[in-house]
């Protein structure tokens, strides 16, 4: 239920996300080489996985931050309301599964539509290599091992900077004090 009450966020976050990273990768990797193949998939070797440029990184990188950060402030907001706390300790459940529920809410919020974006790359991948297939000469590639090396990267970025802003929310008091 605590995903589900973060469908909104998801639904935001993917929307974002969808444009910094799949909707700039299909650019490049279909409208862009009109202007010179080569050219334009150079642009891509910003990292091993070959799926940012410049501007996608940045944009990027700075969604997924601002994002974790949101909703982990977002999941953690019950304890510092004393209605709110008082409902979730009334139910037969430990405090820290309380807590690690709420954080794994907040890293599937930002995990599912991550998995969404990265899959949506794949397959623009291989439709482009499909597509590439006849040519003698083609300048593109797609690591996949790379893409979900990359992938894994940022889920474990989101999830240290919830794992912080958990910790935050604990140690600087709310209803765990009492």
């Amino acid at each position: 239920q605590l995903v589900r009450r973060n469908r909104a966020w998801m639904g935001l976050f993917f929307l974002l996300t969808f444009w910094a990273l799949p909707g700039h990768y299909m650019l490049v990797i279909f409208v862009y080489p009109v202007w010179g193949e080569y050219t334009a998939l150079a642009a891509l070797n910003v990292t091993p996985a070959r799926i940012f440029t410049e501007l996608s990184m940045l944009q990027f990188g700075v969604l997924v931050t601002a994002a974790a950060i949101l909703i982990a402030l977002w999941q953690t907001q019950w304890l510092q309301s004393k209605r709110q706390g008082e409902l979730w300790y009334s139910l037969p459940v430990k405090r820290e599964n309380l807590l690690l529920a709420h954080a794994g809410a907040a890293w599937l919020t930002i995990a599912l539509p991550l998995a969404a974006d990265y899959l949506v790359v794949l397959l623009a991948g291989a439709a482009r290599l499909a597509q590439s297939a006849g040519r003698e000469v083609d300048y593109f590639l797609l690591p996949v091992g790379e893409i979900l090396l990359d992938l894994f990267g940022w889920l474990v970025t989101a999830l240290a900077v919830i794992a912080i802003i958990f910790l935050v929310a604990v140690m600087t008091g709310g209803f765990f004090k009492t």
